[in-house]
């Protein structure tokens, strides 16, 4: 909702783990280089300790990526389970075959040829547990007997245990210490440091793409007093505070606005002394509201017990307008808390801070619905000097969480707010006139007959008749067949969670361009008489666009079908050999190599010249003007980095014939 207002090209503090936006503080960094260490020296046991939301998880995906090729990588996310269970677990990551009735022993003995397959192959086989605090006494014996699979000079199978602080309490019972002693190496990862703060909070927002610090001094201060250092609390508060100063027009967020918005994440975990700062500043604004509401009930009541003046119109207007122009006076959040009886225009932001403040509700949730409302009013418009809005999601969060509707611009209200002004404004100054009653009922008429119209276009018709067509699932099931993948009759897990085991990645976007640009069949949230609906959007040509509403197809203006749309968006992509994470110039990893030969293949196909050299390690000053090259060729954001438009594009040039596009990209 609020990364255009900042220039930002997506949310920066999502709680998601990306490895992109991974900061390497200096705990990090000792973390990093103890896993490491472990993985090279062969060791049994690797164990990587710390509080909730510390960042194992973000820590842990980085330490994937940055793994060599001949690796082999078995990940359990799941420890509630028993000794069966966890064997077939394991069987499963390593696309082991086996029977139901297989016995331990039998699903032992699988594993073990297997891992004596992989070591003949001169690979390496990795078992990371998540969360191995909730592993039980007898599972956990059972993955010590796992590491007594071994030849004579090496260990078959390395295992990296990721959990809270229990775990080493769990490690140091008398009945593990055959375990324990088979650690190779243990780190414990604690919070951000008082002087890290300020960088982490700089990082995620020149990830995001901003380009000047968006938080004051005192505002890191209170929230590293607020958050005792954790990178998930910070997430959380950062995200909602920036929420809160676009709400009410703010370019930088203050401490004043991270004490009101840790009062919305976590209002128990505040200090006492925050707590009554923030109640109290709480009280004094809704006294103040209730006071605007009683005076201007007091005024009426006078008004109708007195007879000789109400037909006073005069009089009464004059006496409105004094109670409006106390309640201007007021500070803007005021004004957004007080209830004023006469009909006034708002400042767009503060008119949204109650909708935005709804939707800030969804931001704590695991899952968040595609579609969260997109802003009306002028100043919440996208800024046309940006390229767009970009949400990487490669578990794209659909919970259904409808907080907010877009108002239909022709089917809000019947006569326009600035007439209603005038009206008002007549009634002070002067009688009011045939022609200005005139002037109203016409500006109401051709509203009404906008209406119709709208109501009367074919789209508009099919979607007064579709509402149970038109559902969340429903059109994730439609635009995964476009990918010809199929979803389940019952759903366990996220949609996109789901769809991510198939090789498909779900993509937010909130900006037509943008969508233009992703060149994907996507799905787009409409909005018809304050109802959503969820179509496909399936091909561009021209100025027109093929939509599919429930099981029709058909042909629609791309001017209507913008009119009709809230902002909200999601497309899939399958990601080639080259991978998601963002590359740009001065990397240097074992995987550029195949993110260099997957360029080469795009600029092939594109027939524009080739890189340099294919097997670099290095993202080169060469092949950061080969992508800008191809970024420039095709109308791309020419920022010479490979990050979701590029890749979509890559996808799109190598893998032609299985590539669902919108439309057809010219050579």
């Amino acid at each position: 909702m609020y990364e255009s207002y900042f220039g930002l090209t997506e949310r920066p503090f999502s709680i998601a783990p990306d490895p992109q936006y991974l900061y390497m503080s200096s705990r990090h960094k000792e973390a990093m280089a103890h896993l490491s260490y472990g993985l090279s020296q062969g060791g049994c046991f690797i164990v990587l300790t710390g509080e909730v939301g510390t960042g194992k998880t973000t820590l842990c995906r980085n330490l994937l990526v940055e793994l060599p090729d001949n690796v082999d990588v078995a990940l359990i996310l799941n420890a509630n389970i028993n000794e069966q269970e966890l064997l077939q677990t394991v069987c499963d990551e390593f696309s082991i075959n086996y029977s139901q009735e297989a016995t331990q022993k039998h699903l032992l003995d699988l594993i073990n040829n297997y891992l004596l397959e992989r070591f003949a192959q001169n690979r390496h086989t990795v078992l990371i547990i998540d969360e191995a605090q909730l592993l039980s006494r007898d599972v956990l014996e059972q993955i010590r007997l796992l590491t007594n699979l071994e030849t004579t000079k090496a260990k078959l199978l390395q295992i990296i245990l990721i959990g809270q602080p229990e775990l080493n309490d769990l490690l140091s019972r008398n009945d593990l210490r055959q375990l324990a002693q088979r650690v190779t190496a243990r780190y414990h990862l604690g919070a951000l440091r008082n002087t890290e703060i300020e960088d982490y909070v700089n990082y995620r927002l020149a990830v995001a793409g901003c380009k000047q610090p968006l938080f004051s001094k005192k505002a890191l201060v209170k929230m590293h007093k607020l958050t005792a250092g954790i990178p998930r609390k910070i997430n959380v508060l950062a995200d909602h505070a920036l929420l809160a100063a676009y709400a009410k027009s703010q370019a930088i967020v203050d401490a004043k606005t991270i004490k009101m918005a840790a009062n919305d994440v976590f209002f128990d975990s505040l200090p006492a002394n925050d707590k009554h700062s923030v109640q109290s500043s709480t009280l004094r604004w809704a006294m103040l509201a209730a006071g605007v509401v009683l005076l201007n009930l007091a005024i009426w009541w006078f008004f109708l017990q007195s007879p000789g003046q109400v037909n006073s119109s005069s009089s009464l207007a004059k006496s409105t307008q004094s109670d409006a122009d106390q309640s201007a006076s007021l500070a803007p959040q005021d004004q957004a808390r007080a209830t004023i009886t006469e009909p006034a225009a708002a400042d767009p932001p503060a008119a949204e801070a109650g909708a935005a403040a709804e939707d800030s509700i969804a931001i704590n949730q695991p899952e968040q619905s595609i579609e969260t409302a997109a802003t009306s009013g002028e100043n919440a418009q996208p800024d046309s000097r940006l390229p767009g809005t970009v949400v990487i999601a490669d578990e794209f969060l659909d919970a259904a969480v409808e907080t907010a509707l877009v108002a239909d611009p022709v089917a809000d209200s019947v006569v326009a707010p600035e007439a209603v002004s005038e009206l008002q404004f007549d009634r002070d100054e002067k009688p009011i006139t045939d022609s200005s009653l005139a002037a109203v009922g016409n500006a109401a008429d051709q509203n009404a007959a906008t209406l119709n119209l709208a109501r009367q276009t074919e789209l508009g018709q099919l979607l007064e008749t579709s509402a149970d067509q038109t559902g969340r699932i429903d059109a994730f099931r439609r635009l995964a067949g476009i990918w010809q993948e199929s979803l389940p009759e019952r759903l366990m897990q996220p949609v996109c969670q789901e769809l991510s085991q198939r090789g498909l990645r779900c993509l937010g976007f909130s900006d037509w361009a943008q969508l233009e640009r992703y060149n994907r069949p996507a799905i787009i949230v409409v909005d018809h008489q304050n109802q959503l609906h969820r179509i496909i959007v399936q091909s561009l040509n021209g100025d027109n666009a093929e939509v599919t509403v429930g099981d029709t197809t058909m042909l629609v203006k791309t001017a209507e079908l913008q009119s009709r749309w809230n902002g909200s968006g999601v497309l899939f992509w399958r990601p080639g050999e080259a991978g998601t994470n963002l590359r740009q110039i001065g990397q240097n990893s074992s995987s550029i190599a195949a993110v260099r030969i997957y360029l080469n293949q795009a600029l092939n196909q594109a027939e524009m010249p080739l890189l340099k050299s294919v097997d670099s390690t290095d993202f080169d000053l060469d092949m950061s003007q080969k992508v800008f090259a191809l970024q420039t060729r095709f109308g791309l954001l020419d920022d010479s980095k490979i990050g979701p438009e590029t890749y979509l594009l890559m996808n799109e040039l190598v893998a032609a014939g299985s590539t669902p596009v919108l439309r057809k990209r010219l050579l």
